[in-house]
Parts: C-alpha cells; structure tokens; sequence
C-alpha cells in the first residue's frame, strides 16, 4: 500500500514548506493541489496556497492563525502537529526530492482509481486509456510539439507584449513579453532610476497598466520626474518652487491630462512583502523595482537572492513584465565600465533575468560633468546589453538631459557612426 504514498516525504514538504520560503516557492510551482494522500496535509497545502494569494508569508505563526480562522486547526492535529511537520525536515534542501515523491505516488493513485474502475465496469478500459492521458504530470498541460510550434509562431507574429519606447534598445531586445523580468545594473549615480522612470512613462503613454514601486525615492519625487520628462521644466526648479507662469500653467494643464488617461501607480516601499500587496492590489501588466537590493535594508547575498527569486515567481505567477533596478558596487579609485560579473555579488540577479542591461556615465564617474541649467546639448549615456536570452548583446549611447529626466533615441545617423 505504501507505494501508493509517503506520508515521511509529504511531512518533510509541508514542513520546509513553513521554515523556508524559497521551499515554499518551488513547492507551489511543482506540486498540484491536492496531491498529498493524508487529508490532514491536504488542508495544510490549500491553506499554504490561500496565504500566497493574500500576500501572507508562511511560518508557524501565521499558519496557525490562517487555519485557526478557517476552523480547521484542531482537525488538521493543532499547533503541535504543525511543531511536528518542522521537527521532521531533515534538510529543506531536499524539497525537490520530497516534492519528485508526492508527485509520483499521487499519479499511481489515480492510476489505481482508473484500474479499479475499469475492472468493476464503471469505466470501459479505452475511457481509462483517455483519463490516464489527461493526468497532469507536476502541474503542467502537456503541449504536443506540433502545439508549441504553432503557438511559438503565431507569438512570433505578435511580436513582444510590451515595445520600448527607446528605438535602439527594441532594436536589441525587441521588448519585452509577459513573465520575463530585465534587470537594469549601474553604479551608483548614473541615472538607472531616470531610465526606469523614462521605460515606465512610455508603457503609460501606450496605454498600460504601470506600477512603478521605489525604495528609495517617495512619491512626490517620482511625481516631479515625470512632470519634468513630460513638460520640459527643470526638475531642480520645480523642487525649490522656481517656475515661470507658463510653466506652472502648462505643468497643471499636463497633470490634468496624465492622471486621466494614465493607468499608472507609484508607491514607497520597505519590503518584498510590498511589493506583493500592491501588485495584489493594483494588477499591472508591467512592474517596475527600484532598486532590489534596498529591500528589508538588506543588500547581503542571501537576502537578494531571496528577493529576486520572490520577484521572477510574482512575475510568473501574474503573467506580467518586470523591470528590475540593481545598484552595483565599485572601487571609487577604479573607474571602468560594468560588466555580468559585477552581479555576482548581488544574488542570483543574473540567473533569474531574461536581460541584462548597464549604463555607463563615464563622464559622470569622472567628475567632467558641468552644471546644467538647461538647453544644453544633451549628456551621453553609453547603454550595455549584457545579457540576452534571445538575441544579440552589444552597446550603444543614447542621449539624457538630467534636468528633465529624460531619455532620448540619438539620430539614426549618429547611431550607425557610433556602430
């Protein structure tokens, strides 16, 4: 009877489940509902899953709080048992060797079932035949090959979900598609948020649904950034109140008009759980962080990696876009351009990103750059793809006037010269 389940491996799975996080994720990504034999720990699981879909993190807390509220805990064995399901993990290292077991005896069940029936004669065996193939196997719809050709190009003559509004970065990328995450790296100060903000106005502009979460820049911030890109008025003078009548009349007219057209949200954030809640709230189709490694306020490995893990499940999970910002770290003596090996130390940033992409204000790191106050031709920002999965990588300059915070194609002509 055994064979047909392993109650060791589905007390491991649900006890890593609520001591690790990153246990947790692999679990909902692999293990079908209702997959576990003992009805005891089939309850646990949905209530794993419903705590996910509220945001809720899982431990034994909360755990015990989310079934108590359910009426179920006395049935699923109480808080002891629950003790019992963490003392029985050996390593949560192993999660996806107890989750390979579960999966694999639910499947024999079902076989079993489908045997039994066929044999009492409540199903013909060519009905049997047609059940078996329709089970999942881990959770995932199987697609003939023919299938994933056929969907592969009828995507292809899509195109990508979401355009850049930047010519020259389509021309590398060609956009993004839903559940794929880029990350933009750079040192500090070199306008990575600037960027992010320019990407974010041009999906808002097309008519996207945008949530642009910052920790480090409050809300009013952000707003002037978008108010000075948009308007051609000194981001500078708009903080400290300096603004001619013209351009006071004309930022009121514009404000008017983005915020009823622009389906677009900005919020401060302190932690991944935030991140989360609003995307739970709000339903963007294209994400944008700024920056991974300032949640929690913890930059170490372990903690980024956690995030950005969290991050490319979200993404998943939700189908949407995800632009991520990283902040990279330098000798201050050395000034030199970013390249992937920098991300090393910022978690698995770059394993979980489709793309990659730096910015390189040489002239910035240099101290050469003069005060601008502007009509001043604009700065040059060389852009570096590092990191393509489905294309090419290369650099190219784009041209960045500070005082609005805007980003611009260079001319056709200049970009073929610099090529």
């Amino acid at each position: 009877m055994k064979e047909y389940y392993n109650l060791t491996c589905e007390q491991a799975s649900l006890g890593s489940c609520i001591i690790d996080n990153d246990a947790f994720i692999t679990t909902v990504e692999t293990v079908p509902p209702t997959s576990f034999y003992k009805k005891e720990h089939n309850t646990i699981y949905q209530a794993m899953l419903e705590m996910l879909k509220d945001n809720i993190s899982v431990d034994l807390v909360t755990m015990t709080v989310k079934l108590n509220e359910k009426n179920l805990l006395e049935g699923v064995g109480g808080v002891t048992y629950l003790t019992h399901l963490i003392n029985s993990v050996p390593t949560s290292k192993n999660i996806t060797h107890y989750n390979q077991v579960i999966i694999a005896t639910a499947l024999r069940r079902k076989q079993r079932t489908l045997l039994g029936d066929v044999e009492s004669g409540k199903i013909e065996i060519e009905d049997a035949m047609t059940e078996l193939e329709k089970i999942p196997i881990a959770g995932v719809s199987e697609e003939t090959f023919q299938m994933i050709l056929e969907n592969s190009f009828t995507r292809s003559l899509k195109g990508t979900d979401f355009k850049f509004g930047i010519d020259v970065l389509n021309k590398y990328l060609g956009g993004l598609d839903k559940g794929e995450l880029l990350t933009i790296g750079g040192y500090t100060s070199q306008s990575k948020s600037g960027l992010a903000i320019q990407m974010a106005i041009n999906q808002a502009e097309k008519g996207k649904r945008v949530l642009f979460l910052s920790t480090e820049m409050l809300v009013p911030e952000a707003g002037r950034r978008i108010l000075g890109n948009k308007c051609g008025i000194n981001v500078a003078n708009m903080r400290k109140g300096i603004m001619t009548p013209d351009e006071t009349a004309y930022a009121k007219e514009t404000t008017k008009i983005i915020g009823k057209n622009w389906q677009m949200n900005i919020k401060k954030i302190y932690s991944i759980d935030d991140v989360f809640k609003y995307v739970r709230k709000y339903k963007p189709e294209i994400l944008f962080l700024d920056y991974i490694q300032n949640l929690s306020g913890d930059s170490d490995y372990k903690s980024v990696t956690r995030n950005i893990k969290l991050l490319q499940s979200l993404t998943f999970q939700n189908e949407i876009s995800t632009i991520c910002v990283s902040q990279l770290n330098r000798n201050k003596e050395e000034i030199r351009e970013p390249r992937l090996t920098d991300l090393r130390d910022s978690g698995r940033l770059e394993e979980c990103s489709n793309m990659v992409i730096f910015l390189y204000w040489k002239e910035r790191l240099q101290l050469k750059n003069k005060q601008r106050v502007g009509g001043e031709p604009p700065e040059q920002i060389e852009i570096i793809v590092g990191k393509n999965r489905d294309g090419a990588i290369g650099r190219f300059m784009i041209d960045y006037y500070p005082e609005y915070a805007r980003f611009e194609d260079k001319s056709f002509e200049e970009y073929e010269n610099y090529q």
